[in-house]
């Protein structure tokens, strides 16, 4: 494979991107009359525990790597839902080969389409790459040459010691080559292009995709994001294979020391989670988009400050049905319906104007948004002047009492604008406030200092909730925001500043503003700690768990200790093994939990409870099977089940013990409020500075491998990092001031949180 870095290559697209546990991204909109299908033969998930050898070939007659690193059939491997390439050095040197890569190849070509895969880099000298190729030997006349589709190519160590290269370790390097030609009229060259992807490509997984629209069209994807396109020197008109290759480059050589050959495995491998391809088909039943009119409220209507009022709407889908209506105030989501009638009802706590719309969605994903709708909330109630909401927002100036040198003056700039100033150690203001829940709230203040800085304790009823650090600024009225979390209770009550600092003015302060914290959804997958089934009065715990109407009952146990908050969702999930067999399948909540998978037996076998579950299905081997449970009864540290057959055939499935098949899990969906999602532990990370400008530190136990998740206050995922070796710090200054929440997470891809802290961004 070619690499050839271009330095009159403009401009580079810079991707700030987010993710959510795994990012699916989806293909790119189709033309007209047209749809995506997978090309089976050419796609994988790599979930298994080998690589499947009817779509796959991991060597190349005709290459065998290009020194000094040969490759090796065993530095493949299929494992933890990924395909791995590892590199290596070679024990026993010989011919100039001192080191191992690897290469995994499709046995079938394709033309134009779509082909994408989600990898993580490895980070050594050697390259991680995804790319496209002919066979020049398949082909005669002009068509006997090679063109070469490089989608991505990534080195994970600058032992070249050009500038260049580090920009090609955090950046998405795609070219196209056409060269070896037979006739003189088929143009040769390179043509390529790059884009950011906003941190080392060895630092987490990313989704790197083009579609090869035509001839002379290629279109290069990154995260699901269009980000540059290449017409390539000669018609692309061949069919390719698909590639996934770690291999060194003369331009970056080995060099002890500095290439990551002494790294951990798990560094020294590319991972690719997946790969997929797409060839466009005819859609012979294209779908139309459905219709969806807003009823109610009409134009123009008004009303009254927390009054309640009808949204309706009416939707029809002419070639399919309505899968569900959305409401919308002013672009958020107030309700969401899915059965006629399409109508609910809500109320506005503030007085304005707002947009109301309403979204349809039909069975095959289409969506129309309605015309919007105008409406007016009136307030025609005289609320008394120190009457403070929260959450809101407040002028500082606005207090019930004070006390010391504090006084309200003049904004300079502002033709009526008031602020504190003049405040010393040991001033406060007191405000009447009324808490509308008792909630964690992030509670901001806007404040600038010209003199010697300090900190703002905030307390409730006489109690300190919160603190939070006021630098010097430099100035006395250009305003930041500070914050900090505080809990407060619900009612009215009195709500104190106290500020307090060194000798001298402090700092002046504009406003204060309160949000509440959100309830936060998560997902965990968990195994089972125990499993086993009984025939009669036999236990038997091996690699499967057998399932007979009448006989064979299965046993599993999980640990549900990690989990803290509501659980809103619960799938039973498992992978038909062995034993191929129909009929309907019950889950039930056993009484007890005193039992493990190599002492159960008649007599401390849990009694079924309650029934959680039901699926009526065939069960052919290899099949994953999901049964959704009642979520209501599933609580406490642990939860054992049982699985029997109410009627059909009998049937196994992988227990815990199978290293061939997945194994059994129960995957939570549940809800947790930013209070109690803080954990806290013996061997707790520490988390410094904090507040913050630009890079976040961790103090603790070896980081190596961990998953880093930056949330803002409303549960939306900013950042994720996986930390590499001796990696100790994340960069956030791309973050906008506020709070957020870090969770940091087990190696891998566990869900388990090991500590999750506060963090303020300033």
């Amino acid at each position: 494979m070619f690499l050839i870095m271009k330095n009159n290559i403009n401009p580079f697209l810079t991707l700030l991107l987010c993710f959510v546990t795994i990012s699916v991204f989806a293909q790119p909109t189709p033309p007209a009359g047209k749809k995506w299908e997978k090309i089976d033969i050419m796609s994988d998930e790599f979930n298994g525990s080998s690589l499947n050898s009817s779509k796959w070939a991991i060597n190349d007659p005709q290459w065998e790597g290009r020194r000094p690193a040969r490759f090796e059939t065993s530095s493949v491997s299929v494992g933890g839902g990924d395909l791995k390439i590892s590199a290596s050095k070679k024990t026993n040197a010989f011919g100039g080969w001192t080191h191992n890569g690897g290469l995994v190849r499709s046995k079938t070509r394709q033309k134009f389409g779509y082909y994408e895969t989600r990898m993580k880099a490895n980070k050594t000298f050697m390259s991680s790459t995804f790319w496209l190729i002919n066979k020049r030997n398949e082909f005669t006349g002009c068509d006997a040459r090679v063109t070469e589709l490089d989608v991505t190519e990534n080195v994970g160590a600058n032992t070249g010691g050009k500038p260049w290269i580090n920009q090609n370790m955090r950046t998405l390097n795609a070219n196209t080559h056409s060269r070896r030609t037979s006739c003189n009229s088929t143009p040769t060259g390179i043509r390529g292009n790059k884009a950011e992807i906003g941190e080392f490509a060895y630092q987490g997984y990313h989704t790197y995709g083009v579609w090869w629209k035509n001839e002379k069209e290629l279109l290069f994807y990154l995260d699901g994001k269009f980000v540059f396109q290449i017409t390539p020197a000669a018609d692309f008109s061949l069919p390719m294979y698909l590639r996934m290759v770690v291999e060194t480059y003369d331009w970056n050589p080995p060099k002890a020391g500095q290439d990551g050959m002494n790294d951990s495995q798990a560094n020294r491998t590319t991972y690719y989670d997946w790969v997929r391809s797409y060839k466009l088909v005819d859609d012979n039943n294209p779908n139309n988009p459905p219709s969806v009119a807003i009823t109610a409220p009409s134009n123009g209507a008004s009303y009254e400050v927390g009054q309640s009022f009808s949204l309706t709407a009416d939707a029809s889908d002419a070639d399919g049905n309505i899968s569900k209506v959305e409401f919308f105030v002013n672009n958020n989501l107030i309700a969401t319906e899915q059965v006629l009638p399409y109508e609910t009802s809500t109320s506005l706590a503030n007085p304005g104007n707002y947009v109301i719309t309403a979204k349809a969605t039909d069975n095959n994903g289409a969506v129309t948004t309605s015309q919007s709708v105008n409406i007016t909330i009136k307030d025609d109630s005289v609320p008394p002047v120190d009457t403070i909401s929260i959450p809101g927002s407040f002028e500082a100036e606005n207090f019930e009492s004070k006390s010391g040198s504090v006084r309200i003056e003049n904004t300079p700039g502002t033709n009526s604008g008031k602020n504190l100033g003049y405040v010393k150690n040991g001033d406060s203001t007191d405000y009447i406030v009324t808490v509308d829940a008792t909630s964690e709230y992030t509670l901001d203040v806007y404040a600038s200092s010209n003199g010697v800085g300090g900190k703002v304790d905030i307390l409730e009823s006489g109690s300190v909730v919160g603190s939070i650090d006021i630098p010097v600024t430099g100035q006395w009225h250009s305003y930041k925001k500070f914050s900090t979390t505080v809990s407060l209770s619900s009612g009215e009550k009195t709500l104190r500043l106290s500020f307090k600092g060194g000798s001298g003015y402090l700092y002046n302060i504009d406003k204060v503003v309160t949000t509440r914290i959100q309830s936060v959804e998560q997902t965990i997958t968990l195994s089972p700690i125990q499993d086993a089934y009984l025939q009669g009065a036999t236990r038997y715990n091996s690699d499967m768990l057998r399932i007979e109407k009448d006989k064979r009952s299965g046993y599993l146990m999980f640990d549900l200790s990690s989990i803290n908050g509501t659980i809103t969702k619960a799938d039973f999930k498992f992978t038909v093994y062995s034993d191929a067999g129909n009929g309907n399948v019950s889950v039930h909540k056993g009484n007890s939990d005193n039992w493990t998978e190599t002492n159960l037996s008649n007599s401390n076998k849990p009694i079924k409870g309650i029934q959680l579950g039901t699926l009526n299905s065939n069960f052919p081997i290899g099949s994953a099977k999901t049964i959704p449970l009642k979520t209501a009864q599933i609580s406490g540290n642990r939860l054992s089940l049982i699985i029997d057959a109410l009627s059909g055939n009998d049937f196994a499935f992988a227990s815990k013990e199978n290293g061939s098949a997945a194994k059994p899990t129960l995957v939570i969906t549940y809800t947790t409020n930013r209070a109690n999602a803080i954990v806290e532990n013996a061997n707790d990370i520490k988390l410094y500075p904090n507040p913050v400008v630009n890079t976040i530190s961790f103090s603790g136990n070896d980081m190596t491998g961990k998953i880093v998740k930056v949330f803002n206050v409303t549960g939306v995922l900013m950042k994720e990092v996986t930390l590499t070796e001796n990696q100790n710090a994340i960069d956030v200054s791309g973050l906008s001031s506020g709070y957020y929440i870090i969770n940091v997470l087990e190696a891998g891809k566990s869900n388990k949180i090991i500590t999750s802290k506060k963090m303020i961004k300033q």
